[in-house]
């Protein structure tokens, strides 16, 4: 009897050890695993911090390009639109047919614009593509050929344009067409020189 007590005193005894052992293992998994996380996101977020200020600093260099292309344009909103309309068309069967020497795409591959953001794309190469739209989401110069002509009736485009207000677009991770790589992401507005008033979007992923 007594040999059967202290075998089941023993058991029980560490059983109890046992629990308190693995909550207490847990417990410190747990608040590694959080101090991990919360490390990260600092990381991730001093990381997208960076790359948006610097996407905005390039942005204010294209307040000249931008005014130009919007001025560019003729005719009532209507028309306008009809426009980028038959351009988007255009550019989609370029897409289609992987045509980067297509007179659209190549005019805005190939000028000094597209320069520089390339020049941008390859200093901060955590950058995989780059471009810039006028006031009507119309694409002025990329670094890549987007899928699309007409950005505008995109997510990201409405919330960096923010009705003309403007405002900043960090986006989640999705997989990019054009870039071919799960990425975030990040748009800013493009301001008039010397205003508040936005003039055009610039967006990396």
């Amino acid at each position: 009897t007594i040999i059967t007590v202290s075998v089941l005193v023993m058991l029980i005894f560490g059983s109890i050890a046992n629990y308190i052992t693995r909550r207490q293992t847990l417990a410190d998994v747990g608040a590694l695993q959080q101090s991990s996380a919360d490390s990260h996101g600092r990381a991730l977020g001093d990381f997208l911090l960076q790359e948006t200020n610097s996407l905005a600093i390039l942005a204010n260099q294209f307040s000249g390009e931008v005014t130009i292309a919007n001025a560019n344009y003729s005719g009532g909103p209507t028309a306008i639109q009809a426009q980028i309309d038959l351009f988007d068309k255009e550019w989609q069967a370029a897409v289609e047919a992987e045509n980067d020497a297509s007179p659209l795409v190549s005019s805005r591959l190939k000028n000094g614009t597209a320069a520089e953001l390339r020049e941008y794309r390859n200093t901060l190469q955590e950058n995989v593509e780059v471009f810039l739209t006028d006031k009507y989401g119309a694409i002025i110069a990329s670094t890549n050929r987007t899928s699309d002509y007409y950005q505008a009736d995109e997510e990201w485009w409405q919330s960096a344009y923010n009705n003309g207000r403007g405002a900043i677009y960090v986006g989640t991770i999705e997989y990019d067409d054009s870039a071919k790589i799960f990425a975030s992401d990040i748009a800013v507005p493009v301001y008039a020189q010397n205003s508040r008033r936005v003039i055009g979007v610039l967006r990396t992923t």
